[in-house]
Parts: C-alpha cells; structure tokens; sequence
C-alpha cells in the first residue's frame, strides 16, 4: 500500500476548528481515515507533538480522542523509527539552522524508507531534495 508521512501540523489543524489550516487539513484526515489517500505514516516522534498541545489546550479527553482516531483508524499508522533515523535526523538537525529536530528525524526516515510524500503545512520539507510537501487532500499516486 502506497504511503504518505502525515506532520503533526495537519493533525493539530484537523483537530483544532480554529486553526489556520483547518479547512485544508480536515479533508487531508478525513480522506486518509476513509482510505482515500495514501496510508498516513505518523512517526512515535510526531505523536507527542500532536497531544501534548491538545491536552494543554483542549484538556486530556480531547487528547485520548485524538490518539484514538489515529491508532484505531485503518487508514493512519503509527509508525516507530529507526535509531539511525535519530542519527541521521541529528545531523541533519546540526547542520540546518531552524529545522525543528523532529522535522529532521522526518526526514532521515523518509530518505531510509524511501518515502518521497509528506502531508504538511510546513515549508521547511521544501529544502531536502527527494520530498514532496503535499498542502490538500490529492492522491500523489494516482
């Protein structure tokens, strides 16, 4: 089955009805959820980055809720990485001024599993060659 990295950004949009980016990321989910597009890969880097904003902001319940879309929809993943993932990410992270580290560690795993399409709202994907930043709810496989 083809797949997609799915950032932290679209979840928290997709679950925050003030976000932003919330009319674009909702169908990006949705679709993901319903097997529209591409299994979302979501990263043990990136869970924390979805909810532990969202139990600050929204409080705990709303947290579980969000972890149980993610962990028991047959269209997401959630995805361990690899040691060399932190590795590579690491020095990536070293030698990239305003990379987010858990940005970085997405990368050296997309580059090791050779996974070119990440959903997110963040440019900064848009520097690494080999990754396409994918902004709607399009299928880059069909």
């Amino acid at each position: 089955m083809a797949e997609a990295i799915v950032d932290s950004n679209v979840v928290l949009a997709y679950r925050n009805g003030r976000d932003q980016y919330h009319d674009r990321a909702t169908p990006i989910v949705e679709a993901i959820d319903h097997g529209d597009l591409p299994r979302g890969v979501v990263t043990n880097y990136s869970v924390p980055e979805i909810l532990n904003p969202i139990a600050k902001l929204a409080g705990h319940d709303r947290a579980v809720e969000t972890m149980d879309v993610l962990t028991e929809s047959r269209g997401f993943q959630i995805r361990q990485t690899a040691q060399e993932d932190f590795e590579r990410g690491r020095a990536l992270f070293r030698r990239n001024a305003g990379l987010e580290v858990t940005d970085a560690i997405l990368v050296a795993h997309m580059r090791r599993t050779d996974t070119e399409h990440i959903y997110s709202f963040d440019d900064d994907f848009d520097r690494f060659d080999g990754i396409t930043r994918l902004t709607t709810a399009d299928n880059p496989f069909e």
